[in-house]
């Protein structure tokens, strides 16, 4: 059954994991991460990548953020795409505001965490979804972005 990968590279982001046809996912907070986990987990899932899509956000620095949280935030993006790229994994790289218009419809400022919680609440109504949990939550709706590109939901 095809599966698509959703990620929130940001500090507090997470990854998800989102099978369509059956409304089943799993998400994991970047609390406990490491790439080789994520790797480990895409191998136990499917090891040729065939049924899979993937949504990795596309990020860029922010005015007013400092520069250590910068050069970290940067790390962390750069580990992600260089996980993909060497495990051979195709992405979508949207940003926020391509995926946040098309599974949240309109988004005014400031309001995306606040719709992307009501969202999953809605849809995804077998967990209790907190506010903090707002890095899974933004990868669950990537994942649902990844199968939506593929035509796969609507």
């Amino acid at each position: 059954m095809k599966y698509y990968i959703g990620i929130d590279p940001g500090k507090t982001g997470g990854y998800a994991f989102y099978w369509p046809k059956s409304g089943e996912f799993q998400v994991y907070p970047f609390e406990a991460f490491s790439y080789k986990e994520f790797q480990q987990t895409l191998f136990v899932l499917n090891t040729d990548f065939q049924n899979m899509g993937c949504a990795i956000e596309r990020v860029h620095a922010m005015p007013g953020q400092g520069v250590t949280s910068m050069f970290s935030f940067g790390q962390n993006y750069g580990g992600w795409l260089a996980t993909l790229e060497l495990l051979g994994v195709g992405y979508e790289n949207p940003t926020p505001q391509t995926w946040q218009k098309v599974i949240l419809g309109t988004v005014a400022k400031g309001e995306g965490k606040a719709k992307a919680l009501e969202f999953v609440q809605r849809k995804f109504p077998s967990r209790k979804w907190l506010k903090k949990d707002h890095g899974v939550i933004d990868a669950l709706c990537l994942a649902r972005y990844a199968a939506w590109k593929e035509g796969e939901v609507r």
